[in-house]
Formats: structure tokens, C-alpha cells, sequence
């Protein structure tokens, strides 16, 4: 078993935490390299409380009033895996071509329909879908840790 960072949309974390969202598709290869067993580290937007002792605290979720707009948070490519609060086991991975998506496969995405899912998979990834690329599945489950 190894252990990996993983990048989401905030959106996308409070599906994972709601057992909503327990899939994903990533275009690299290095996700290839993955087995089931493996952990994933979420990272996300961050800033460590060095004044009041609140240790770390997460822009997502806590941070809706305007003060915290104007706090300056870290990117989630400089998280720590020590901070992280989130962790995912890989349950299987599989690779598929993008327009192969099932139903089955949108809702455990997190999308209520196909062309949702494909509408936001061109916005993230930049990306057209009718190039149809071939992406590596992620299904996971959140763990405690």
C-alpha cells in the first residue's frame, strides 16, 4: 500500500464526504501506476493559524463570512500531508474511454445526468469530448485516518 496526493474542485469534496461522489477520472498516466489498497491524501486550500492556535483550518466549509475572503490561502499544491483531513482508499481503477461513461458510472461521479458530467469534465480538464481521450477510473472510499 503507497500513499498519493489528490486534487479536487472544492465542490466536489462535500459530495465525497456524503458518500455522494466515489469516483473520478484523471487523464494522466500516472495514475496507471495505482492499485487498489493504495491511500489517497486530499489536499486542499489551506493556511496554518500560527496566531491563535488553531493549527490548520481549510478555506472550504468553515470559511463563508468576509474576513476569511481576504485571508491568504495556500494553494492545495503546497499542502502538507500532515494537514490533510481527508483520505481515500482506492477500490478499483480501470481504464475506459471518456464517452464510455454509464450511468452508473455519472451518479457515483456525483452528476445527476451524462451531459453534466460531460460539461464539467470539459471544464476541468479543458478538453473536448469528442476527442473521447482515454482516462484511468478512480473508484475510492473515504477511510478515518
Amino acid at each position: 500500500m503507497k500513499e498519493y496526493p489528490i486534487i479536487f474542485k472544492a465542490e466536489f469534496l462535500s459530495l465525497i464526504e456524503t458518500d455522494i461522489k466515489k469516483l473520478t477520472p484523471r487523464l494522466s498516466d500516472i495514475w496507471a501506476k495505482r492499485r487498489p489498497g493504495d491511500l489517497l491524501w486530499v489536499k486542499e486550500a489551506w493556511l496554518y493559524d500560527r496566531y491563535f492556535g488553531e493549527g490548520y483550518m481549510y478555506r472550504r466549509g468553515f470559511w463563508t463570512c468576509e474576513e476569511a475572503k481576504s485571508l491568504k490561502w495556500n494553494s492545495p499544491l503546497s499542502m502538507p500531508k500532515e494537514a490533510t483531513r481527508l483520505w481515500l482508499e482506492i477500490v478499483k481503477i480501470w481504464e475506459e474511454r471518456l464517452l464510455s461513461i454509464t450511468k452508473e458510472g455519472v451518479q457515483k461521479e456525483g452528476f445527476k445526468n451524462r451531459e453534466e458530467f460531460l460539461v464539467a469534465f470539459e471544464k476541468i480538464n479543458k478538453i473536448k469530448r469528442e476527442t473521447n481521450p482515454t482516462v484511468f477510473v478512480i473508484e475510492f472510499r473515504r477511510i478515518k485516518r
